[in-house]
């Protein structure tokens, strides 16, 4: 596991110690926290790379749609 990987699931534990710990969703909830922040990892680099062009909004908003993570 990478470095990045690894600060993702640590953040994650953070997160779902704060408001599941104890509960039976809590690893329901730690897997749907992991992927979103991956996602919004990736979405953050895509962001600084401007080589996708004019259409990089574009395509950063439908990857966030698809993935359920729009803000």
């Amino acid at each position: 596991m990478n470095e990045r990987i690894r600060k993702i699931a640590q953040e994650t534990d953070a997160w779902c110690d704060q408001y599941y710990f104890g509960e039976d969703s809590y690893d329901i909830e730690w897997e749907t926290k992991f992927a979103e922040l991956i996602v919004f990892d990736l979405l953050g680099e895509l962001t600084n790379d401007d080589t996708l062009g004019p259409a990089r909004i574009e395509t950063i908003r439908q990857l966030a749609q698809r993935y359920g993570v729009a803000r």
